[in-house]
């Protein structure tokens, strides 16, 4: 017995909707572009693994920052892009599962803040610089 109660049975239903979250959650981290040696950011080049709106955004704003400001927007953008999958998935799967929140709502809203925090930590005028790359949904 865990801390939370028995194992889940594989065979009951509850068991079986788990592992297929679990399957497709590792299948979308598996068909993720493998990333690239972090030491190695270039300005001029967007990341390819990127949504297309982080491409946009970096090629705008990427020129003007340096070098460890650049980090600091790769890893915006990947937050972005996270809480943007995380988004989808919610609006697939629904905000309740077994009866409790998804846990795709801590990860959203995690991203969500963390790509606000770097934003303003490179000094970028959210409005005027990012809104027109940040697709709503």
């Amino acid at each position: 017995m865990g801390l939370r109660g028995p194992a889940r049975n594989p065979d009951s239903r509850r068991g079986r909707a788990e592992a297929r979250r679990a399957q497709k959650l590792q299948q979308s981290i598996s068909t993720a572009a493998v990333l690239p040696d972090a030491s190695v950011i270039d300005a001029n080049v967007a990341p390819a693994y990127l949504s297309v709106a982080m491409q946009d955004l970096w090629r705008h704003v990427a020129s003007r920052l340096r070098v460890h400001e650049l980090a600091v927007l790769k890893s915006a953008c990947e937050a972005y892009d996270l809480a943007q999958k995380a988004r989808l998935l919610i609006a697939q799967e629904g905000l309740v599962i077994n009866k409790r929140r998804h846990p795709a709502i801590d990860v959203e809203a995690r991203a969500a803040e963390y790509f606000a925090r770097a934003i303003g930590q490179l000094h970028l005028d959210v409005p005027s610089e990012c809104t027109t790359f940040l697709p709503r949904i």
